[in-house]
């Protein structure tokens, strides 16, 4: 499909598009706080999403929301053609049209949908479309690459409500993982642990910690990590409380511990990230 790599970050239009002929595995699970959309168009991919797994194949695109633990793996040393869609900036008003869309998808329908041949080719079109206008920037390029976006989302789900995905994806196959990890989902914001977590569903920690590390492919620490640092990330971007509070509302026991895990997940320290995602503080 490609006949180039192709990597384009524009701010103008809040947009980062990359396109790779041979990618391969992310070197781990990650998170990022941008909406991304995850094109395979040939080759396959498996792809977490938090503790779900998805056989991703020619033709299926897929929506990580800010904040979503996940990583895609290639089956030895295969690689496959994508393409990446970036929002950099989920609060910049360009979003705000096409946010309702976006959010539809992740609350109604499954991470991964698989498009048909003929689907296919349009869905690639429009992906097409969206490289060229970025990178020849022509009048009015901003808002026909969103224009075009919002036809990508709203085609994806048109089929989403006509198919049946079950065979693509597995969930955590214990339950005493998915319990586990809607419980922390839930008490994050307390001093807890994995020995917590372990007394809460009955499970010896060391067995429990081998166990949640192979049904979601992430340590509990760092799982437990993400979470709070995910939620401090929304206060930062939504509210006007202190660092310090927002610190231990997420669970950390001090203000050094939170400032250090930030920049380690999210590459920046709280009070510069407030400062790009906060409006408040944008005025």
């Amino acid at each position: 499909m490609f006949a180039l790599d192709m990597r384009i970050e524009d701010e103008s239009c809040n947009l980062r598009f990359i396109k790779k002929n041979q990618a391969g595995n992310n070197p781990e699970r990650h998170v990022h706080h941008s909406w991304e959309i995850l094109y395979i168009a040939s080759g396959s991919r498996t792809f977490f999403h938090r503790s779900e797994t998805y056989s991703m194949n020619e033709g299926s695109i897929a929506l990580i929301p800010p904040g979503i633990l996940h990583r895609g793996l290639n089956r030895g040393a295969d690689f496959c053609e994508l393409i990446n869609l970036y929002v950099l900036n989920q609060y910049d008003p360009l979003f705000s049209s096409s946010y309702h869309l976006f959010k539809a998808w992740a609350d109604q329908y499954e991470p991964v949908i698989h498009f048909d041949e003929k689907n296919r080719y349009e869905i690639e079109a429009l992906f097409n479309q969206i490289g060229t206008e970025l990178t020849e920037k022509m009048p009015w390029y901003i808002e026909t690459v969103w224009s075009l976006i919002n036809s990508l989302i709203l085609r994806t789900l048109r089929c989403a409500e006509n198919q049946t995905i079950g065979h693509m994806h597995r969930k955590a196959e214990n339950t005493s993982v998915e319990y586990a990890i809607n419980w922390v989902n839930t008490n994050f914001s307390k001093q807890i642990d994995l020995n917590a977590v372990a007394r809460e569903i009955q499970l010896n920690p060391s067995y429990f910690s081998r166990l949640f590390y192979k049904e979601t492919q992430i340590h509990f620490k760092e799982y437990l990590s993400y979470i709070r640092i995910n939620h401090a990330c929304t206060l930062l971007a939504t509210t006007r409380e202190p660092v310090y509070r927002i610190a231990e509302k997420c669970g950390f026991g001090s203000i050094t511990q939170f400032g250090r895990m930030f920049k380690k997940i999210t590459g920046q320290l709280p009070l510069k990230y407030r400062k790009k995602t906060n409006l408040a503080y944008k005025r």
